[in-house]
């Protein structure tokens, strides 16, 4: 079960990571310094004999790449993180702009010119407080988020833990 699940959450990941969409012309661009850099997410909860594995993804956003680590603990407080896989992909990133001024980043593969999705950063509640969040739109599911620091809020789902 626990290897299933592994699989599961591996096989999200790459998805997120590698999935192709449709193409569009947009602005070749450089990553603004506010997007690059680490921001992790609390992927979700799962429960094997009884006892309960907390899942959390790194992305580390760089001008040239993407990398995503996902990691897993048994603490209900997320700490002593362990690292199950880690993928990494050269990319490139076109920057789009809505009518109403809304930036976002395509993100490709450098390779194939894939789609990976889209980023953006947005506000969210976070305990109450507006927080600055990296929102990824892969086109086909829910928006997810991803914060600077790691909390258990807006959690991923179960979509992206039994892929």
């Amino acid at each position: 079960m626990r290897k299933q699940l592994l699989v599961g959450v591996i096989t999200g990941l790459a998805a997120f990571t590698l999935a192709g969409m449709g193409h569009e012309t947009a602005q070749a661009a450089t990553l603004p310094a506010d997007y690059q850099g680490d921001w992790v997410a609390y992927v979700g909860k799962t429960k094997h004999h009884h006892v309960n594995y907390y899942y959390t993804a790194r992305l580390t956003l760089a001008d040239t790449s993407l990398a995503t680590q996902l990691n897993v603990t048994k603490n209900a407080n997320l700490s002593d993180l362990t690292t199950q896989v880690t993928l990494q992909s050269a990319v490139t990133y076109q920057l789009k702009t809505t009518k109403k001024h809304q930036v976002s980043y395509k993100v490709r593969t450098a390779t194939d010119n894939a789609s990976l999705g889209k980023f953006s950063l947005t506000k969210v509640k976070v305990k109450g407080q507006k927080t600055t969040a990296l929102a990824f739109d892969d086109g086909e599911d829910d928006v997810v988020y991803a914060f600077r620091s790691l909390n258990k809020t807006h959690a991923w789902g179960d979509d992206v833990l039994y892929s």
